[in-house]
């Protein structure tokens, strides 16, 4: 777990992926790492929707300077969970 800044959003690979980075490191990811959120769900509508939401919050998070809450693992810094805190 990691709390931290969104310091920048990279949208180009949705609705497969969102790629974020954070003002600090997560897990063994450095700071300035791409952080990437893979697409959940049970069929192509619902990943797509799932991603516009975790778009959504990113963004927010950015732009309202407030701090996400990241759950992932270290294997390629992908992030299974994200809260806006």
């Amino acid at each position: 777990m990691y709390e931290g800044y969104v310091n920048a959003v990279e949208p180009t690979c949705m609705p497969v992926s969102v790629g974020f980075q954070t003002d600090n490191g997560a897990g063994s990811c450095p700071a300035g790492s791409w952080l990437n959120w893979l697409a959940k769900g049970s069929d192509a509508a619902a990943k797509a929707a799932n991603t516009q939401a975790v778009l959504s919050v990113l963004i927010t998070a950015q732009v309202t300077h407030r701090k996400v809450r990241l759950h992932g693992n270290n294997l390629n810094c992908t992030i299974d969970f994200i809260h806006l805190l």
